[in-house]
């Protein structure tokens, strides 16, 4: 599994939330972050503070073949902000799920739920 996400135009008032978690037998160690393996991470969380610095995007991957995923975004821009975003989701090699340069304006919010 591959999961990629930019987010662009965080301020620090924005809420940002996403999380992709799942489980492995036999190895403690199943995903990485931008090339880099978080050892005893079941669940990789990402916030306002991982995007208003100089990364927009991170590749989050499996290290060994998993079962299931479970992945959630929310994203709330406050104080007349706007943010874009772009995932995309990648299973066995396949693009399950590809959404480019969507803009999210307050007032309005995203929120969602996967399983993989």
């Amino acid at each position: 599994m591959k999961f990629t996400i930019t987010i662009n135009g965080v301020i620090p008032d924005d809420y940002i939330s996403f999380v992709v978690a799942g489980g492995a037998v036999n190895t403690n160690t199943i995903w990485k972050v931008n090339g880099t393996e978080r050892p005893n991470e079941n669940a990789i969380s990402l916030n306002d503070e991982s995007f208003s610095g100089s990364v927009k995007t991170y590749v989050i991957e499996t290290t060994t073949p998993i079962q299931a995923a479970s992945l959630s975004m929310q994203f709330i821009p406050f104080t007349n902000n706007s943010i874009t975003y772009s995932y995309k989701a990648e299973i066995n090699g396949n693009v399950v799920k590809d959404e480019q340069n969507v803009t999210v304006a307050n007032p309005n919010s995203y929120s969602v739920q996967y399983s993989y």
